[in-house]
């Protein structure tokens, strides 16, 4: 389930993370990270607006995982805003 409002920003697959989702909030400042999923939601897709509690997949064991698990992630985004250079921040921070 997406963890706050936001859009999503990338839907892909890569060798440690497996399906993943990178989902940024509404203020531009963070993106969520979400892997090892077994699929995405029905339907969602690059650009979509999200809602908190919305599900955009489902819990897998794709990528180097050995059980089903969600990796969750947030990064807080440089200046630049490039979804892919943000610095990992504890979730607590943000999700108080």
């Amino acid at each position: 389930l997406a963890v706050n409002d936001g859009t999503i920003e990338r839907l892909g697959r890569d060798r440690r993370g497996g399906i993943v989702v990178y989902q940024r909030d509404v203020t531009g400042r963070f993106v969520y990270y979400y892997a090892h999923l077994k699929r995405y939601a029905p339907g969602l897709r690059v650009g979509d607006t999200v809602k908190r509690g919305q599900q955009i997949g489902e819990v897998g064991t794709t990528g180097r995982t050995f059980g089903a698990h969600l990796h969750f992630a947030i990064f807080e985004l440089t200046k630049e805003k490039k979804w892919w250079q943000g610095q990992p921040i504890d979730p607590f921070l943000v999700l108080k």
